[in-house]
């Protein structure tokens, strides 16, 4: 398992990290490290940590299972889990990439992503939602037949991209050599000059490796926090769940 904590959280108008920011008296981040220790055969919890990652490794030193990755360089999705690459390089299996401010992920949901991976033999498998309002998350592009051929970040989506209500939940299964692989293609050429994790499934695509995806049935689940509003809204579910 990866978990994506190098974010400032800049709209949460706070100098906290994002994912120490709490709910019920805990940080968001460990709500998703609860979800993901308990599927079965993880080997490794690797945690990206960036700004002010001290405070990260502070929060939790009482876990020693955890394995800390700095990403010095704020360079988007794709360039934080670059940073894996020295540790996964001589490993097989799958990895499991997770947004460490999506308090409400089921463990069940992570289960059922490394299922369809197995079945279908994926490369790669992302979790998506049907919202009826989908903003600015990023859109799921689809074959006519339904297979998936990739996702387009909200600011480079076209108008017709924009009416698509299938989102990236920014969660992944992943096979291991075929995320480095992907990786090492990676290049920044979007409106943010960054190097996007979602660009990977195009790579893969494009050299013939089979995409998946799997829909969870409970959009809130994949609720990313951005916002002190956000962080409200989502502690408020979490008592009524």
């Amino acid at each position: 398992v990866a978990i994506l904590a190098a974010g400032k959280g800049t709209r949460m108008n706070s100098d906290l990290p994002k994912v120490l920011h709490k709910i019920h008296n805990k940080p968001l981040l460990e709500y998703v490290l609860k979800a993901s220790s308990k599927v079965p055969k993880i080997d490794e919890t690797y945690v990206i940590i960036g700004h002010q990652g001290e405070k990260v490794i502070k929060a939790f030193e009482k876990r020693q299972d955890l394995i800390y990755v700095e990403q010095t360089h704020q360079l988007g999705t794709g360039h934080a889990v670059m940073q894996l690459i020295p540790y996964l390089q001589d490993k097989h299996g799958s990895i499991l990439i997770l947004c460490g401010d999506t308090p409400l992920l089921s463990t069940k949901s992570l289960e059922n992503l490394l299922k369809v991976q197995k079945t279908d033999k994926a490369s790669a498998v992302v979790m998506t939602a049907n919202l009826e309002h989908p903003f600015h998350y990023g859109r799921i592009i689809r074959a006519n037949n339904g297979s998936v051929l990739g996702i387009r970040e909200y600011r480079d989506c076209s108008e017709e991209d924009r009416l698509i209500k299938e989102i990236n939940s920014g969660v992944y299964c992943f096979d291991i050599q075929d995320l480095i692989w992907a990786l090492q293609h990676l290049k920044p050429e979007n409106d943010q000059q960054e190097y996007y994790l979602t660009d990977t499934l195009e790579v893969l695509k494009h050299h013939h490796k089979t995409i998946a995806a799997w829909q969870t049935n409970d959009p809130d689940e994949i609720s990313g926090i951005n916002t002190l509003h956000e962080l409200e809204e989502v502690g408020r579910k979490m008592v009524h769940a």
